[in-house]
């Protein structure tokens, strides 16, 4: 891949590098969809106000679910991962980095503002548990995927 300004972005694996250009420009096509859908919504109902931050944080978040999922789906981000004992040791540590999020926000929010109320704490929680299942999955699936490559 020639140099751009976007290999910053990208890692230095030549397949996940692929892979993460083939994402960001799928993400683009669907981005073009949702401004289109967006602005016919705005024509069809004017009563509506969506304002200008309404737009880009829909934008932004569909960017950023679009590309984190199909980089957690497609099994590449773990690709050392080809034992059990490896997919054992792995997952253990995906438990140990979540819960330490988890940890670690709470008493920062503690330092910072105030005792966390049940709201804050559900956030972080269900924070965590987003952060454990997303790390899962991908570890899942890139555990699948080496092994069968290995088994070929």
């Amino acid at each position: 891949m020639k140099k751009s300004w976007i290999s910053i972005l990208l890692p230095n694996d030549e397949y996940k590098k692929q892979k993460m250009v083939y994402f960001f420009a799928e993400s683009s096509l669907v981005l073009l969809v949702v401004l289109i859908i967006l602005f016919g919504l705005v024509q069809m109902f004017p009563s509506w106000d969506l304002g200008t931050d309404h737009v880009i944080g829909i934008c932004i978040i569909t960017f950023l679910l679009y590309v984190g999922g199909r980089y957690t789906f497609s099994g590449i981000e773990f690709t050392e991962i080809a034992t059990e004992k490896a997919f054992q040791r792995e997952k253990k540590l995906i438990i140990f980095k979540s819960i330490s999020f988890v940890v670690i926000f709470l008493v920062l929010y503690l330092l910072f503002y105030r005792i966390p109320g049940t709201r804050e704490i559900l956030f972080v929680l269900l924070s965590g548990f987003f952060m454990f299942l997303s790390s899962y999955i991908s570890l899942k699936r890139s555990y699948n995927k080496n092994k069968e490559i290995l088994e070929d």
